[in-house]
């Protein structure tokens, strides 16, 4: 989305949330070397509005206790916490929800999807 647009949301007070890994965040605020094409200078003036907000990869000890009380109310905090492989944080974005149907979706969806990944990861940004 052109970093305008979002201006424009953030001006009539909508609030706008996106999720970036650490190395994808650094790659895209880094300034092009020398006379080198830009090919993040929207994405670098998207984060220039951003709040960053770093989420550890653990809990503090104080974090976990809090959490297993409200495990207590919410199952899907529970089931969260007592997953080990995959993280608290990317259990709660259903990240291995996600995994699971890709990887049981039927064979033309699946092949689909792994070419709009694929796309994705060697820098195709539109349909």
């Amino acid at each position: 989305m052109p970093a305008g647009q979002v201006r424009e949301l953030i001006a009539a007070g909508v609030v706008t949330v996106a999720t970036c890994w650490p190395g994808e965040h650094s790659k895209r605020v880094a300034l092009p070397e020398g006379d080198r094409p830009d090919p993040y200078a929207n994405d670098r003036r998207l984060l220039d509005l951003a709040d960053v907000l770093h989420v550890p990869d653990a809990f503090s000890p104080l974090e976990r206790r809090r959490a297993e009380e409200l495990a207590g109310t919410d199952r899907r905090i529970r089931v969260a916490l007592d997953t080990s492989d995959a993280g608290f944080t990317q259990v709660m974005a259903a990240g291995p929800e996600l995994i699971r149907h890709w990887s049981q979706a039927p064979a033309y969806a699946k092949a689909v999807i792994t070419a709009a990944l694929d796309a994705r990861r060697v820098g195709a940004t539109h349909p």
